[in-house]
C-alpha cells in the first residue's frame, strides 16, 4: 500500500507532499507513551519526536506501561483529549473492564475505536490475559492440547470417618456427586491434617457417586484422618 505520494516519477517533488507522507506514517505507528493512574489513565506521548495527537483517529494505537492494577471500570485520554472509556474484548463483544485486567508493569495498548459506545468512541484494551478476567467460561470450550475438549467440571465437599484400617489395606467410603459420569477424572483434597503413611484416591463407580479410597501403606493398624473432603471430576472428549 503506497503512502499518499510516490516521488519515483516526479521531477520536481514538494516539501508539503514530504510532509504528507510523514503525516501519515504517523497515524499508522503505535505511539509509546507515559501512562499515570489506575482506573482514571492519562497518557503523554514520551518520544520526543512522538506525532502529535490533535484528535482521535479510528485505529490509532497508544501504547505503555502500567503503573497500577485497575480495580474497576477504566476511561483513559491522551494528552488534553476527552476521556473515553475503555474496553476488553470477549466472546461476545467489547465489554467494560471490572478489575485486575491491568497489572502494574504489564505493557498496555489501546486502540481507538469511534464507533464503540454507541459511536461516543472508547479503546479497546490489548494486554496479557486481559479478556479473560471476570469471565464466564463455558466449560465444553475449554480445549487441552491439541484435540481434548473438558466437557464437565465438577466440585463438591464432602464429610467422611474413615474406620480403623489394617496395615496394607484399604477402607472405601463413597459420596454423591451429580453429574459425574464413568471414566471421569477424580481428584481428592484431604483435609490439612493428615496422617503420614495415608492417601486417597477417587474414582467413579457408577454415573452420580465418587468412591473415596483411604490407602494404608505402613506396617502398622490406622485410622485414616476424616473431615471435609474436597472432590473434583473432571470429563473430557
Amino acid at each position: 500500500m503506497p503512502l499518499p505520494h510516490v516521488f519515483g516519477l516526479q521531477t520536481i517533488p514538494q516539501m508539503s507532499e514530504l510532509d504528507d507522507n510523514f503525516n501519515a506514517f504517523g497515524a499508522l505507528v503505535t505511539i509509546p507513551c507515559a501512562i499515570v493512574g489506575t482506573n482514571a489513565l492519562t497518557l503523554t506521548p514520551a518520544v520526543t519526536y512522538a506525532p502529535s495527537v490533535p484528535l482521535y483517529a479510528n485505529y490509532q494505537a497508544y501504547c505503555g506501561f502500567a503503573v497500577a492494577a485497575n480495580t474497576s471500570s477504566v476511561t483513559a485520554q491522551v494528552g488534553a483529549l476527552a476521556s473515553l472509556n475503555v474496553y476488553k474484548d470477549t466472546p461476545n463483544g467489547p465489554v467494560l473492564l471490572t478489575g485486575g485486567e491491568i497489572q502494574p508493569g504489564n505493557l498496555i495498548i489501546l486502540l481507538y475505536d469511534f464507533i464503540i459506545n454507541s459511536g461516543v468512541g472508547g479503546f479497546h484494551l490489548q494486554t496479557g490475559g486481559s479478556d479473560l478476567v471476570g469471565q464466564s467460561l463455558t466449560v465444553g470450550a475449554i480445549k487441552i492440547g491439541t484435540g481434548t475438549f473438558v466437557t464437565r467440571l465438577l466440585h463438591r465437599t464432602a464429610t467422611l470417618t474413615f474406620s480403623l484400617t489394617n496395615a496394607n489395606t484399604t477402607n472405601d467410603l463413597t459420596a454423591t456427586l451429580t453429574g459425574v459420569q464413568l471414566g471421569d477424572d477424580i481428584t481428592i483434597s484431604p483435609p490439612s491434617t493428615v496422617i503420614a503413611g495415608v492417601g486417597y484416591m477417587g474414582f467413579v463407580p457408577a454415573a452420580g457417586t465418587v468412591t473415596i479410597r483411604a490407602l494404608n501403606v505402613t506396617a502398622a493398624t490406622l485410622t485414616p484422618t476424616g473431615g471435609t473432603f474436597g472432590i473434583t471430576a473432571q470429563g473430557y472428549t
